[in-house]
């Protein structure tokens, strides 16, 4: 009977961690890879085109596109301002400097092919994005 238990708790543990795995932001991006598994090499390589790196080992082929884009986060500074409302004292912030930080987001998704098929992908980096 602990055994069972053990497992059952075992296999929630297992579960939670895997989930924890995809975030809000990537969980798009999962959906559109798992469209791919058990397409044919050549439907993936008319879509995203040439891998920028493939490399084989043994019967298995991984084909790995890279993309970027770039990210604006603003950059603000406030200042505060007294004014009165009613004779009492409020405070309005004063935008000033209102500038960005350009951020490059990048993202890694090989896809493994195995007799001329997709058989599995992951993918690496923040940019890892569905639209």
């Amino acid at each position: 009977m602990k055994k069972i238990q053990l497992r059952s708790l075992s296999l929630v543990a297992i579960i939670i961690l895997l989930t924890g795995c995809a975030t809000p932001s990537t969980q798009k991006y999962d959906m559109m890879l798992n469209q791919w598994l058990n397409k044919t090499e050549l439907q993936l390589v008319s879509y995203w085109g040439a891998p920028d790196k493939s490399y084989t080992l043994g019967n298995q082929q991984f084909l790995s596109y890279y993309s970027r884009y770039n990210e604006d986060i603003p950059n603000v500074s406030e200042n505060y301002q007294p004014f009165f409302i009613n004779g009492l004292p409020d405070y309005d912030p004063v935008l000033e400097n209102v500038n960005y930080q350009i951020v490059p987001e990048v993202c890694k998704t090989t896809f493994t092919i195995e007799k001329g098929v997709v058989v599995a992908w992951n993918h690496h980096g923040a940019g890892c994005i569905a639209n």
